[in-house]
């Protein structure tokens, strides 16, 4: 079993939790905690539809309920995995900046 942890920033940012109470949709939110509960016991098993492995050991949990598509990325550390941040998405493609933030994020956690 696989701990998960959410990124604090430096300052004090919790971006996962912030994401997730923006949310006003108690359907999505308890989608969440069974997504994030299917990856404590699965890790690096989990596989597609559920999760999605971007590359340079990024990956992101996919969720829709209703109309939202919900994106959180993760990474793992040892048996921790650490939600970076969540977003709506609203292209077919995965926005650059939300790529680059999970990679940064990533890089401050190993430093």
């Amino acid at each position: 079993m696989y701990e998960v942890f959410n990124y604090v920033s430096p300052s004090g940012k919790d971006f996962v939790n912030n994401f997730i109470s923006s949310l006003s949709s108690k359907a999505a939110k308890g989608r969440i905690d069974a997504r994030i509960d299917y990856l404590k016991e699965f890790g690096p098993m989990a596989k597609f539809p559920y999760v999605e492995h971007l590359g340079n050991k990024i990956y992101y949990i996919r969720l829709s309920v209703g109309k939202l598509e919900i994106r959180i990325f993760y990474f793992f550390d040892k048996k921790n995995i650490i939600l970076t941040h969540g977003f709506l998405k609203k292209t077919s493609k995965l926005p650059t900046s939300e790529i680059t933030h999970a990679k940064v994020i990533y890089r401050e956690h190993f430093k």
